[in-house]
Protein backbone atom coordinates (compact mmCIF):
# COMPACT_ATOMS: atom_id res chain seq x y z
CA UNK A 1 0.00 0.00 0.00
CA UNK A 2 1.59 3.35 -0.79
CA UNK A 3 1.02 6.14 1.22
CA UNK A 4 0.98 9.63 -0.40
CA UNK A 5 2.68 12.43 1.85
CA UNK A 6 1.35 15.81 0.87
CA UNK A 7 2.82 18.80 2.31
CA UNK A 8 -0.32 19.92 4.57
CA UNK A 9 0.00 16.68 5.91
CA UNK A 10 3.50 17.61 7.51
CA UNK A 11 4.10 18.69 11.06
CA UNK A 12 4.01 22.10 12.23
CA UNK A 13 7.75 22.39 12.52
CA UNK A 14 8.46 21.45 9.10
CA UNK A 15 6.24 23.99 7.43
CA UNK A 16 7.28 26.80 9.80
CA UNK A 17 10.82 25.69 8.86
CA UNK A 18 10.23 25.90 5.10
CA UNK A 19 7.83 29.55 5.48
CA UNK A 20 11.41 30.61 6.95
CA UNK A 21 12.80 30.32 2.69
CA UNK A 22 9.63 32.50 2.03
CA UNK A 23 9.23 36.01 0.67
CA UNK A 24 6.15 38.28 2.48
CA UNK A 25 4.30 37.65 -0.72
CA UNK A 26 4.96 33.82 -1.07
CA UNK A 27 3.94 34.07 2.28
CA UNK A 28 0.32 35.49 1.23
CA UNK A 29 -0.08 32.94 -1.39
CA UNK A 30 0.85 30.09 1.20
CA UNK A 31 -1.99 31.27 3.25
CA UNK A 32 -4.95 31.39 0.34
CA UNK A 33 -3.54 27.35 -0.26
CA UNK A 34 -5.55 25.40 2.51
CA UNK A 35 -7.36 26.54 6.22
CA UNK A 36 -4.26 24.47 7.79
CA UNK A 37 -1.69 26.84 6.21
CA UNK A 38 -3.05 29.93 7.06
CA UNK A 39 -3.87 28.62 10.44
CA UNK A 40 -0.27 28.13 11.22
CA UNK A 41 0.87 31.34 8.91
CA UNK A 42 -1.27 33.48 11.36
CA UNK A 43 -0.77 32.34 14.55
CA UNK A 44 2.79 32.19 14.42
CA UNK A 45 3.40 35.57 12.66
CA UNK A 46 5.64 36.96 15.38
CA UNK A 47 8.28 34.28 14.21
CA UNK A 48 7.68 34.34 10.39
CA UNK A 49 7.60 38.05 10.24
CA UNK A 50 10.53 39.67 11.79
CA UNK A 51 11.78 43.18 11.70
CA UNK A 52 7.52 44.53 11.69
CA UNK A 53 9.29 47.19 13.63
CA UNK A 54 11.02 48.59 10.91
CA UNK A 55 8.04 48.58 7.89
CA UNK A 56 7.47 51.70 6.30
CA UNK A 57 3.84 52.94 7.02
CA UNK A 58 2.30 50.18 8.76
CA UNK A 59 4.33 49.72 11.85
CA UNK A 60 1.64 51.48 14.16
CA UNK A 61 3.73 51.66 16.62
CA UNK A 62 2.79 55.21 17.94
CA UNK A 63 -0.09 55.86 19.97
CA UNK A 64 -1.32 59.38 18.06
CA UNK A 65 -0.77 57.47 14.56
CA UNK A 66 -2.44 54.65 16.24
CA UNK A 67 -5.72 56.76 17.31
CA UNK A 68 -6.08 57.44 13.54
CA UNK A 69 -5.96 53.41 12.33
CA UNK A 70 -9.09 52.51 11.05
CA UNK A 71 -7.92 48.98 12.23
CA UNK A 72 -4.89 47.07 14.04
CA UNK A 73 -2.95 44.95 11.42
CA UNK A 74 -1.38 41.76 12.31
CA UNK A 75 2.23 41.16 11.66
CA UNK A 76 1.77 39.32 8.37
CA UNK A 77 -0.44 42.52 7.23
CA UNK A 78 2.19 45.00 8.26
CA UNK A 79 4.65 43.65 5.94
CA UNK A 80 1.75 42.84 3.32
CA UNK A 81 0.79 46.15 2.86
CA UNK A 82 4.26 47.84 3.80
CA UNK A 83 5.22 46.30 0.58
CA UNK A 84 1.72 47.58 -1.21
CA UNK A 85 2.85 51.22 -0.28
CA UNK A 86 6.29 50.84 -1.21
CA UNK A 87 5.82 49.32 -5.45
CA UNK A 88 2.61 51.57 -5.95
CA UNK A 89 -0.34 48.57 -5.56
CA UNK A 90 -3.55 50.18 -4.49
CA UNK A 91 -7.09 50.80 -5.73
CA UNK A 92 -8.25 53.99 -6.15
CA UNK A 93 -11.58 56.24 -5.70
CA UNK A 94 -12.49 59.60 -6.24
CA UNK A 95 -15.46 61.09 -4.23
CA UNK A 96 -17.64 64.20 -4.19
CA UNK A 97 -16.57 65.07 -7.36
CA UNK A 98 -17.16 68.73 -8.33
CA UNK A 99 -17.30 71.53 -10.89
CA UNK A 100 -16.58 74.21 -8.52
CA UNK A 101 -13.05 74.62 -7.29
CA UNK A 102 -12.26 74.79 -3.36
CA UNK A 103 -9.12 74.86 -1.03
CA UNK A 104 -10.13 72.04 1.13
CA UNK A 105 -8.87 71.03 4.38
CA UNK A 106 -9.40 67.39 5.91
CA UNK A 107 -9.07 65.44 8.93
CA UNK A 108 -9.55 61.53 9.92
CA UNK A 109 -9.84 59.50 12.95
CA UNK A 110 -10.07 55.84 13.42
CA UNK A 111 -13.92 56.40 12.78
CA UNK A 112 -14.62 59.43 10.67
CA UNK A 113 -13.16 61.09 7.93
CA UNK A 114 -13.53 65.39 8.23
CA UNK A 115 -13.80 67.64 5.01
CA UNK A 116 -14.11 71.28 5.02
CA UNK A 117 -15.31 72.78 1.71
CA UNK A 118 -16.74 76.60 1.21
CA UNK A 119 -18.47 77.29 4.31
CA UNK A 120 -19.22 73.54 5.47
CA UNK A 121 -17.54 70.88 7.59
CA UNK A 122 -18.78 67.41 6.26
CA UNK A 123 -18.27 64.10 8.29
CA UNK A 124 -18.40 60.92 6.75
CA UNK A 125 -17.92 57.80 8.47
CA UNK A 126 -15.31 55.40 7.53
CA UNK A 127 -15.44 51.79 5.77
CA UNK A 128 -12.92 48.58 5.34
CA UNK A 129 -12.08 50.09 1.55
CA UNK A 130 -14.53 52.73 1.32
CA UNK A 131 -16.28 56.16 2.55
CA UNK A 132 -19.93 55.91 3.36
CA UNK A 133 -19.97 59.29 1.13
CA UNK A 134 -23.79 58.97 0.29
CA UNK A 135 -24.92 60.47 3.11
CA UNK A 136 -23.01 62.55 5.42
CA UNK A 137 -22.90 61.16 9.44
CA UNK A 138 -22.84 65.24 10.36
CA UNK A 139 -22.81 68.47 8.92
CA UNK A 140 -21.97 71.73 10.47
CA UNK A 141 -22.66 74.69 8.61
CA UNK A 142 -20.57 78.38 9.15
CA UNK A 143 -21.99 81.61 7.75
CA UNK A 144 -23.12 82.08 3.96
CA UNK A 145 -20.43 82.40 1.53
CA UNK A 146 -17.26 82.87 4.40
CA UNK A 147 -15.13 80.16 3.83
CA UNK A 148 -13.61 77.99 6.02
CA UNK A 149 -9.77 77.80 5.80
CA UNK A 150 -8.83 75.53 7.95
CA UNK A 151 -9.80 73.42 11.22
CA UNK A 152 -8.69 71.03 14.06
CA UNK A 153 -10.80 68.32 16.05
CA UNK A 154 -8.68 67.22 19.32
CA UNK A 155 -10.76 65.79 22.45
CA UNK A 156 -13.93 65.65 20.58
CA UNK A 157 -13.73 69.72 20.60
CA UNK A 158 -14.01 71.13 16.90
CA UNK A 159 -12.13 74.41 16.03
CA UNK A 160 -12.29 76.66 12.71
CA UNK A 161 -10.91 79.38 11.01
CA UNK A 162 -13.25 81.60 9.07
CA UNK A 163 -11.82 83.97 5.81
CA UNK A 164 -13.69 87.08 7.43
CA UNK A 165 -11.15 86.70 11.03
CA UNK A 166 -13.56 84.43 12.87
CA UNK A 167 -13.44 81.66 14.97
CA UNK A 168 -15.72 78.76 15.93
CA UNK A 169 -15.82 76.05 19.03
CA UNK A 170 -17.76 73.36 18.97
CA UNK A 171 -17.61 70.31 21.34
CA UNK A 172 -18.83 67.20 19.06
CA UNK A 173 -20.56 66.06 21.88
CA UNK A 174 -23.30 68.31 21.86
CA UNK A 175 -24.40 67.47 18.26
CA UNK A 176 -24.57 71.01 16.98
CA UNK A 177 -25.03 71.39 13.56
CA UNK A 178 -24.19 75.20 13.37
CA UNK A 179 -20.78 77.12 13.14
CA UNK A 180 -21.66 79.86 15.80
CA UNK A 181 -18.23 81.67 14.93
CA UNK A 182 -16.88 85.05 17.32
CA UNK A 183 -15.15 87.59 15.32
CA UNK A 184 -11.29 87.31 16.45
CA UNK A 185 -9.32 88.93 13.66
CA UNK A 186 -9.73 91.92 11.32
CA UNK A 187 -8.40 89.74 8.27
CA UNK A 188 -8.39 86.30 6.83
CA UNK A 189 -7.53 83.57 9.14
CA UNK A 190 -4.72 80.89 7.52
CA UNK A 191 -4.70 78.60 10.26
CA UNK A 192 -5.76 77.53 14.05
CA UNK A 193 -5.16 74.76 16.01
CA UNK A 194 -6.47 73.72 19.61
CA UNK A 195 -4.61 71.83 22.86
CA UNK A 196 -4.65 68.50 23.29
CA UNK A 197 -6.89 68.89 26.17
CA UNK A 198 -9.05 71.36 24.16
CA UNK A 199 -8.64 74.60 26.58
CA UNK A 200 -6.35 76.37 24.54
CA UNK A 201 -6.99 77.74 20.86
CA UNK A 202 -3.90 79.46 18.69
CA UNK A 203 -4.64 81.35 15.47
CA UNK A 204 -2.74 83.02 13.06
CA UNK A 205 -3.94 85.80 10.31
CA UNK A 206 -3.06 87.01 6.76
CA UNK A 207 -1.91 90.38 8.28
CA UNK A 208 0.82 88.97 10.34
CA UNK A 209 -1.44 88.33 13.73
CA UNK A 210 -0.65 85.59 16.19
CA UNK A 211 -3.38 84.99 19.12
CA UNK A 212 -3.77 82.84 21.58
CA UNK A 213 -7.21 82.37 23.24
CA UNK A 214 -8.71 80.26 26.65
CA UNK A 215 -11.64 78.59 25.73
CA UNK A 216 -13.89 79.39 28.86
CA UNK A 217 -18.07 78.44 28.87
CA UNK A 218 -20.96 80.56 28.55
CA UNK A 219 -24.37 79.48 29.06
CA UNK A 220 -23.33 76.16 27.46
CA UNK A 221 -21.75 77.43 24.80
CA UNK A 222 -17.75 78.40 24.20
CA UNK A 223 -16.37 81.67 24.32
CA UNK A 224 -12.78 82.51 23.61
CA UNK A 225 -11.34 84.59 25.69
CA UNK A 226 -8.07 86.35 24.02
CA UNK A 227 -5.03 85.48 26.41
CA UNK A 228 -2.04 87.14 23.94
CA UNK A 229 -1.24 88.74 20.38
CA UNK A 230 1.68 88.67 18.89
CA UNK A 231 2.25 91.00 15.53
CA UNK A 232 5.36 89.28 13.38
CA UNK A 233 6.93 90.18 10.59
CA UNK A 234 5.08 88.27 7.88
CA UNK A 235 1.83 87.09 7.53
CA UNK A 236 1.43 83.51 9.06
CA UNK A 237 0.55 80.11 6.55
CA UNK A 238 0.23 77.76 9.80
CA UNK A 239 0.57 77.61 13.27
CA UNK A 240 0.84 74.10 15.16
CA UNK A 241 0.65 73.08 18.68
CA UNK A 242 2.76 70.49 20.17
CA UNK A 243 1.55 67.08 20.59
CA UNK A 244 3.63 66.52 24.11
CA UNK A 245 3.90 69.85 24.97
CA UNK A 246 0.91 72.14 24.73
CA UNK A 247 2.92 74.98 26.13
CA UNK A 248 4.83 74.95 23.02
CA UNK A 249 3.59 76.38 19.67
CA UNK A 250 5.40 76.33 16.31
CA UNK A 251 4.68 79.59 13.60
CA UNK A 252 5.27 79.26 10.27
CA UNK A 253 5.12 82.55 7.99
CA UNK A 254 5.50 83.72 4.52
CA UNK A 255 9.76 84.79 4.81
CA UNK A 256 9.00 87.59 2.53
CA UNK A 257 10.16 90.35 4.68
CA UNK A 258 12.32 88.74 7.57
CA UNK A 259 15.04 86.70 7.12
CA UNK A 260 13.98 83.97 9.10
CA UNK A 261 9.86 82.54 9.19
CA UNK A 262 9.90 79.36 11.45
CA UNK A 263 9.13 80.75 15.20
CA UNK A 264 8.93 78.80 18.76
CA UNK A 265 6.83 80.54 21.27
CA UNK A 266 6.24 79.00 24.78
CA UNK A 267 2.76 80.17 25.90
CA UNK A 268 3.65 79.94 29.77
CA UNK A 269 6.15 83.19 29.02
CA UNK A 270 5.11 85.19 25.30
CA UNK A 271 7.51 87.76 25.75
CA UNK A 272 10.26 85.19 24.35
CA UNK A 273 10.86 83.59 20.95
CA UNK A 274 13.34 81.40 19.17
CA UNK A 275 14.01 81.82 15.57
CA UNK A 276 15.03 79.08 13.68
CA UNK A 277 17.79 80.02 11.36
CA UNK A 278 17.76 79.40 7.80
CA UNK A 279 20.91 79.40 5.23
CA UNK A 280 21.22 82.88 3.29
CA UNK A 281 20.05 81.68 0.09
CA UNK A 282 16.66 79.05 1.32
CA UNK A 283 13.53 80.43 -0.22
CA UNK A 284 11.55 80.93 3.48
CA UNK A 285 8.31 80.42 3.01
CA UNK A 286 6.57 77.43 4.69
CA UNK A 287 3.10 76.25 3.85
CA UNK A 288 3.01 73.07 6.60
CA UNK A 289 4.80 72.29 9.74
CA UNK A 290 4.06 68.76 11.86
CA UNK A 291 5.86 68.15 15.93
CA UNK A 292 7.82 64.50 16.05
CA UNK A 293 7.99 64.70 19.74
CA UNK A 294 9.43 67.01 21.90
CA UNK A 295 12.35 68.30 20.35
CA UNK A 296 11.79 67.76 16.18
CA UNK A 297 9.40 69.62 13.72
CA UNK A 298 9.11 68.99 10.51
CA UNK A 299 7.97 71.61 7.91
CA UNK A 300 7.50 71.89 3.64
CA UNK A 301 6.91 75.13 1.56
CA UNK A 302 7.98 77.16 -1.15
CA UNK A 303 11.57 75.81 -1.81
CA UNK A 304 10.57 72.23 -2.53
CA UNK A 305 12.43 70.79 0.67
CA UNK A 306 10.94 68.61 3.41
CA UNK A 307 13.10 69.84 6.57
CA UNK A 308 13.86 68.53 9.84
CA UNK A 309 14.54 71.13 12.61
CA UNK A 310 16.02 70.27 16.01
CA UNK A 311 14.58 72.71 18.37
CA UNK A 312 17.55 72.22 20.63
CA UNK A 313 19.87 73.76 18.69
CA UNK A 314 17.37 75.87 16.66
CA UNK A 315 19.01 74.03 13.32
CA UNK A 316 17.71 72.67 10.42
CA UNK A 317 19.47 69.21 10.59
CA UNK A 318 18.04 67.29 7.48
CA UNK A 319 16.70 68.97 3.94
CA UNK A 320 15.27 66.49 1.69
CA UNK A 321 14.41 67.87 -1.80
CA UNK A 322 11.36 67.13 -3.53
CA UNK A 323 11.75 64.34 -6.47
CA UNK A 324 10.37 66.63 -9.18
CA UNK A 325 11.50 69.93 -7.59
CA UNK A 326 8.04 71.35 -6.82
CA UNK A 327 6.61 73.31 -4.08
CA UNK A 328 4.95 71.19 -1.48
CA UNK A 329 1.61 72.23 0.05
CA UNK A 330 1.07 69.74 3.35
CA UNK A 331 2.41 66.98 4.79
CA UNK A 332 1.87 63.80 7.37
CA UNK A 333 3.54 61.63 9.50
CA UNK A 334 3.60 58.08 11.70
CA UNK A 335 5.57 59.57 13.96
CA UNK A 336 8.25 56.65 13.76
CA UNK A 337 9.93 56.32 10.54
CA UNK A 338 7.33 57.08 7.90
CA UNK A 339 6.02 61.09 6.26
CA UNK A 340 3.95 61.83 2.92
CA UNK A 341 4.35 64.80 0.93
CA UNK A 342 1.51 66.98 -0.73
CA UNK A 343 3.18 68.80 -3.68
CA UNK A 344 1.75 71.35 -5.97
CA UNK A 345 1.25 69.98 -9.48
CA UNK A 346 -0.39 67.36 -10.99
CA UNK A 347 -2.48 65.96 -7.66
CA UNK A 348 0.84 63.86 -6.85
CA UNK A 349 1.79 62.94 -3.14
CA UNK A 350 5.66 61.77 -2.28
CA UNK A 351 6.27 58.55 0.29
CA UNK A 352 9.56 59.08 2.64
CA UNK A 353 11.53 56.93 4.88
CA UNK A 354 13.11 59.30 6.93
CA UNK A 355 15.47 57.21 8.29
CA UNK A 356 17.39 57.34 4.82
CA UNK A 357 15.71 60.33 3.36
CA UNK A 358 15.06 58.56 0.43
CA UNK A 359 11.53 58.89 -1.78
CA UNK A 360 10.67 55.08 -1.81
CA UNK A 361 7.63 55.93 -4.25
CA UNK A 362 5.13 58.90 -5.81
CA UNK A 363 1.10 58.33 -6.14
CA UNK A 364 -0.58 60.56 -9.04
CA UNK A 365 -4.36 61.37 -8.10
CA UNK A 366 -5.64 59.96 -11.06
CA UNK A 367 -8.87 62.80 -10.77
CA UNK A 368 -5.83 64.88 -11.48
CA UNK A 369 -5.54 63.42 -15.04
CA UNK A 370 -9.02 63.84 -15.76
CA UNK A 371 -9.46 66.20 -19.36
CA UNK A 372 -12.76 67.26 -17.66
CA UNK A 373 -10.66 68.89 -14.31
CA UNK A 374 -7.96 71.00 -14.03
CA UNK A 375 -4.63 68.24 -14.09
CA UNK A 376 -2.01 70.72 -12.19
CA UNK A 377 -4.22 70.62 -8.85
CA UNK A 378 -2.62 70.75 -5.31
CA UNK A 379 -2.27 68.19 -2.99
CA UNK A 380 -4.08 70.74 -0.02
CA UNK A 381 -4.53 68.22 2.71
CA UNK A 382 -3.65 65.17 3.01
CA UNK A 383 -4.28 62.55 5.82
CA UNK A 384 -3.07 58.67 6.20
CA UNK A 385 -3.39 55.16 8.16
CA UNK A 386 -1.76 51.76 7.88
CA UNK A 387 -4.33 51.06 5.10
CA UNK A 388 -5.39 54.17 3.66
CA UNK A 389 -4.42 57.49 2.30
CA UNK A 390 -6.74 60.63 1.97
CA UNK A 391 -5.72 63.48 -0.38
CA UNK A 392 -7.80 66.37 -1.26
CA UNK A 393 -7.45 68.42 -4.27
CA UNK A 394 -9.65 71.27 -5.54
CA UNK A 395 -12.26 69.73 -7.11
CA UNK A 396 -12.20 66.00 -5.41
CA UNK A 397 -11.94 64.05 -2.41
CA UNK A 398 -9.10 60.87 -3.35
CA UNK A 399 -9.18 57.73 -1.47
CA UNK A 400 -6.17 55.15 -1.85
CA UNK A 401 -6.78 51.98 -0.18
CA UNK A 402 -3.37 49.30 -0.23
CA UNK A 403 -5.03 46.98 1.57
CA UNK A 404 -5.57 45.35 -1.73
CA UNK A 405 -4.29 41.55 -2.50
CA UNK A 406 -4.60 42.25 -6.65
CA UNK A 407 -4.25 45.75 -8.35
CA UNK A 408 -2.08 46.43 -10.75
CA UNK A 409 1.34 48.29 -9.79
CA UNK A 410 1.71 52.18 -10.56
CA UNK A 411 5.57 52.14 -9.54
CA UNK A 412 7.45 55.63 -10.32
CA UNK A 413 10.39 54.38 -7.83
CA UNK A 414 12.44 54.18 -11.25
CA UNK A 415 12.02 57.87 -11.08
CA UNK A 416 14.05 58.16 -7.76
CA UNK A 417 17.17 56.01 -8.52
Amino acid sequence: MVVSLTLDKLSTELILKICTYLDIEDLCQLKKVCRRFNEIICFWDNVLCKNVHLAVVTNQLDEVFGLKCYRRLSNIEKLRISNNWIKGKYFEKAFLSTRKRFIPYLQITNKFLWISRGETIFCYKRLQSTLHVRTPYATLQGKKNIDIVNFQIKNNVLVSGFRDGGISVVKLSNQSCVLKSQSCHHSDINSVDVSQYGCTVVSGTRENEFKVWNIAQNDSEEVLKQRYCVLLPDLIWKVALSEKNDSKVAIATAGNIYRNSLFIYDLNRMDTRDELEFDHNTIRGIFDARWDGYDTLWTVGFDAYLRRWDLRTLKCVKAYLDPCGSSLYCLDLDHHNTILTGAQLHGRVTLWDYRTGHALQMYYMDSCKNQRYNKSSPVYSLAFDADHLYTVTDQNLNHLDFSVYNATPKDYSFFLD
